[in-house]
């Protein structure tokens, strides 16, 4: 399920985790992406909003963000003065791999 992260020493970072879903859900957890986004945003309008996974968000999903992120209002959330950081792991397993190689070679 999609989770909404709100760290108490810094009210303005939102951290959403649970984009990755079956299709099934995509129409739900695109709403709740969007209600999480909009929210936050109301309360904290300068906001830093990291969204966990992205690569693994469905098409409807990131429709739906690329719509608010490009008209730039909706209802009484800003996204002018936020900062927006899509997260995703492509390629981390292999980068794991070549850091660990390049450590192994430089110890032997």
């Amino acid at each position: 399920p999609l989770t909404l992260t709100d760290p108490p020493a810094r009210p303005w970072l939102a951290i959403i985790f649970g984009t990755d879903y079956v299709t099934r859900q995509a129409e739900e957890q695109s709403r709740m992406l969007r209600d999480a986004v909009l929210a936050h945003l109301t309360v904290y309008p300068q906001a830093v909003v990291v969204i966990e996974e992205y690569d693994k968000m469905g098409c409807q999903a990131r429709g739906m963000l690329k719509q608010l992120l490009d008209k730039g209002a909706s209802a009484n959330a800003t996204f002018h003065r936020a900062v927006f950081i899509l997260e995703a792991n492509v390629g981390f397993v292999q980068i794991l791999q070549h850091l660990r190689m390049a450590a192994e070679g430089a110890a032997g």
